[in-house]
């Protein structure tokens, strides 16, 4: 990740205030897989702000029921492969 101190807000990444994190763990191993920023009332109001315009004005009103569970598994198994096992099209 080329930017893991950084909440990741309307589609960039998005510099904070505050420099602070806390380790994400697997629930599986227990081990600390990654760190990630923790985010101001600004960043949790930018990041509410930009998904309320990407429902209001992007694609994810009119896909299909399992669309955005789909592109968010495909997020994922991008992220870390091997993780997921995406069905068929």
């Amino acid at each position: 990740m080329k930017h893991p101190n950084e909440p990741y807000i309307g589609g960039r990444w998005t510099p904070q205030a505050r420099t602070e994190g806390f380790d994400v763990t697997s629930s599986a191993t227990k081990e600390v897989i990654g760190r990630a920023p923790a985010g101001t009332t600004a960043d949790t109001d930018a990041a509410v702000a930009a998904a309320r315009d990407a429902f209001d004005t992007g694609p994810w009103p009119r896909m299909a029921p399992h669309g955005p569970p789909m592109a968010a598994n495909a997020c994922a198994a991008i992220r870390d492969p091997g993780t997921l096992e995406l069905p068929p099209r």
